[in-house]
């Protein structure tokens, strides 16, 4: 009469993944942003790093060596502030994500037919696929590649 719901299979597809980010994390914003932060997060690097070759490179290097120190840690700080900025901002969306799609879930089982759902689905596998699915989102879902 009842089947197990740790026995349901369920195929996620690269389009899955697509629609999710497009439709409830942000889409193109979300993309611009983490992108921005990671271009930020190379060149403030990049920058230490050359600043370092740099000051290795003079002849004395005494003479300048607050000068260099003082731009190595603020490189070290910027890149610090980048790497907050784009685990920050990845957050906030899959926050956002959750919210929106805990809304649509619930939209769309208000709106399903009495005789067609309620009279067949006991109320705990309702609540325990809502909170199993949102759950594997904010756990498993795209903040791994935060």
């Amino acid at each position: 009469m009842t089947k197990d719901e740790n026995e349901e299979v369920v195929e996620v597809t690269f389009g899955t993944y697509t629609e999710y980010i497009s439709k409830y994390f942000g889409g193109c914003k979300f993309m611009t942003i983490i992108n921005i932060a990671m271009w930020f997060f190379t060149i403030f690097g990049i920058a230490a790093d050359f600043t370092i070759g740099n000051w290795t490179s003079q002849p004395d290097q005494t003479k300048q060596v607050w000068l260099y120190s003082g731009l190595s840690l603020a490189f070290a700080v910027l890149t610090s502030l980048s790497i907050t900025m784009r685990v920050g901002f990845t957050y906030w969306f899959a926050i956002r994500a959750d919210k929106k799609l805990h809304e649509h879930m619930i939209t769309k089982v208000t709106n399903a037919p009495i005789n067609k759902f309620y009279d067949v689905t006991p109320i705990g596998r309702v609540l325990n696929k809502f909170s199993g699915d949102l759950n594997g989102l904010s756990t498993f879902g795209p903040m791994q590649g935060a």
